[in-house]
């Protein structure tokens, strides 16, 4: 959405359009795709831990609503998810097991309504491979959310917990 001026408005009057920009956007999210390096860690943990809160939403806006992930990287397509990934997800009751790696492409980044990176790396690269998509890539946390690729089990549960805590902050934001 374009930035309304209100002919030279104070500080606090755009900040407020931008406020009420948001909200609406928020409002409109129908897909949600998340991203991270090669799609077998964090996003599938991302995607299933916010697809169970769709799922289990009250929200009307939730049974219209898709998740899906990707990775930045071009080559994982079709790698499972890391078997690290699959045991902390099995641990919260979420299956894992036929989840198999997409590589993101322009398609996925123009169909989705809101797409969330485990990085701002990743955000900067797809806002710079589709100028167009700035206004709907954003991080999924304020900080980046580490790479847990080829560390122990521990590493694996304290992203996933950092992932739950992120998505909590989404689930409010929109509303579900």
């Amino acid at each position: 959405m374009d930035e309304v001026s209100l002919g030279g408005g104070t500080g606090a009057q755009r900040l407020g359009e931008e406020r009420v920009e948001r909200e609406e956007l928020w409002e409109r999210v129908r897909s949600v795709l998340f991203v991270c390096s090669g799609n077998v860690c964090r996003s599938p943990m991302a995607e299933a831990l916010f697809r169970r809160i769709v799922e289990t939403s009250k929200s009307p806006r939730a049974r219209e609503m898709t998740v899906s992930s990707a990775g930045v990287l071009g080559f994982t397509a079709g790698t499972p998810a890391s078997p690290l990934a699959q045991e902390v997800m099995h641990r919260r009751g979420l299956n894992l097991t036929g989840f198999t790696a997409s590589n993101l492409t322009p398609t996925l980044i123009r169909d989705a309504d809101l797409i969330l990176t485990a990085t701002r790396d990743q955000r900067d690269k797809i806002v710079a491979w589709t100028p167009a998509a700035a206004h709907k890539a954003f991080t999924l946390c304020e900080e980046d959310v580490p790479d847990p690729l080829s560390h122990p089990l521990e590493v694996y549960e304290s992203v996933a917990q950092q992932i739950e805590r992120c998505l909590e902050v989404w689930r409010r934001r929109l509303g579900l």
